[in-house]
């Protein structure tokens, strides 16, 4: 026992000191958001601010431009503010579609160390590998699997409608803008699903600017089009909360299901009153994610043996069921209740793994 003891204590500040040298170091991290105005990015970037100061990061915001907010500008924007600014130690961002390379090999050739989040890379990475591989300084890509998102969906909306009728389903399918890498993510898992399911009645797919008010002025033109629409389909919960809305004035003798992605908190008081039937979220925290992941890096515990290069995030659902528990984590007042340094390695000597789960953060929350 005494040996035991004197084992203890000679390995015990070998912990205190990689800890407290994690504290000492801190990194400068340059956060690029690709639209400001969207919901999703501001609380992603509140989350983000809170989990950088209780890690110590300091962390830059930079809100590209309305006139950089699409693949053909992304890139050109991103290089002029880079070459005019202090380089920061790490840059995390947003990938484009099919401008995907353009942007790493911009970021290779200033060399700074990032990682990419919330874009679904997985048609075209073929062309540009995986990250640490053509491009040394991309040291990895955190997003959703929105194939499986959009399968998903459709298969709880699906289950959901089939708990009180017998007749096949007419569902209708909204997505977000055909630039996004999300959205066509999300729309091939829907295919997948009705390619499966013969019996369901699928009336049309449209695409809109991801906003409230374009789903609700095409909802309305939609509503006119389908007499019967059981389930609509929405690539994420502002498309979701412009169908509610274009419903409320609209007498039918039985409101569509609907669901939506993105955990938003506009969406938590409709699915409270059952106007809304489901979220699919957690990918608000890919970013949070990236800065432990970076922190630990800065401090010389490198993630890439334990999580790989491309990270996949899971999706949680939010429904009645378990909305009242869920809504109190998600208001934005309330992010300061994750603790964020329990998920870091540097903090914790003895984590063994990174568990990159939903589940996981909400289980270090007070």
């Amino acid at each position: 026992m005494r040996y035991a003891f004197l084992i203890f204590i000679f390995i015990f500040p070998a912990f205190q000191v990689l800890a407290l040298q994690c504290t000492e170091k801190k990194p400068d991290i340059l956060f690029i958001v690709p639209n400001a105005n969207s919901v999703f990015w501001k609380n992603k970037t509140l989350l983000m601010q809170k989990s950088a100061l209780e890690l110590g990061i300091n962390l830059t915001v930079y809100n590209a431009p309305l006139s950089a907010q699409n693949r053909y500008a992304y890139t050109k924007q991103i290089n002029k503010y880079l070459s005019s600014h202090q380089h920061p130690d790490f840059i995390i961002s947003y990938l484009w579609l099919k401008t995907e390379e353009n942007f790493i090999a911009m970021l290779d050739n200033f060399k700074i160390p990032f990682i990419s989040i919330n874009s679904n890379i997985d048609k075209h990475n073929e062309f540009f590998g995986n990250p640490r591989e053509k491009y040394q300084y991309w040291l990895a890509h955190i997003s959703p699997d929105d194939f499986d998102t959009g399968y998903q969906l459709a298969k709880k909306l699906i289950e959901q409608y089939k708990v009180n009728h017998t007749a096949s389903p007419n569902i209708l399918a909204l997505g977000g803008r055909r630039d996004s890498s999300s959205s066509q993510a999300r729309k091939l898992g829907l295919d997948a699903y009705l390619k499966q399911h013969k019996k369901v009645n699928f009336l049309q797919y449209i695409s809109t600017n991801w906003t409230s008010n374009d789903a609700t002025l095409k909802m309305n033109a939609l509503l006119n089009r389908h007499p019967k629409i059981d389930i609509v389909w929405a690539a994420n919960d502002s498309i979701a909360t412009g169908v509610s809305d274009a419903l409320v004035s609209k007498v039918r003798s039985t409101q569509p299901i609907i669901g939506g992605v993105d955990w938003l908190p506009k969406v938590l008081p409709k699915i409270k009153t059952k106007k809304i039937s489901l979220s699919l979220g957690g990918h608000m925290f890919d970013g949070v994610w990236a800065q432990v992941l970076l922190y630990d890096y800065f401090n010389g515990v490198d993630f890439i043996s334990d999580t790989g290069g491309i990270i996949k995030t899971n999706m949680v659902e939010i429904s009645p069921k378990n909305i009242e528990k869920m809504s109190k984590k998600l208001t934005p007042k309330n992010f300061h209740h994750f603790k964020i340094k329990q998920l870091s390695k540097c903090f914790n000597p003895t984590l063994n793994k990174y568990d990159i789960n939903v589940e996981k953060m909400f289980s270090f929350s007070s």
